[in-house]
């Protein structure tokens, strides 16, 4: 076995025109932390039917090749509460 990687080292750049096929686009791959939350931070203010759509469109995102960021961390959330809302309604 020799001491080469398996993945060499790519070298971010801010400039995805550096002219090397290598170049990597931070912006791209940070954008993800701009961008809106999946589900709201607090769930028990949301109602239990739009909870039930977000189970299911997470569900369906889920089943995609390339998932969104946070969306299996986002199903469970969101289970959760549905699971914890059957056990113990609100009075």
């Amino acid at each position: 076995m020799s001491g080469t990687p398996l993945f060499p080292a790519i070298a971010p750049t801010a400039d995805p025109t550096a002219g090397s096929a290598r170049a990597v686009d931070v912006d791209l791959l940070t954008a993800w932390a701009d961008s809106d939350p999946l589900i709201p931070v607090d769930l028990s203010v949301v109602s239990t039917r739009r909870l039930r759509v977000l189970c299911n469109r997470l569900y369906s995102a889920l089943g995609e090749d390339f998932p969104p960021y946070g969306a299996l961390e986002a199903y469970a959330a969101v289970a959760n509460e549905l699971e914890q809302r059957a056990t113990h309604p609100r009075q």
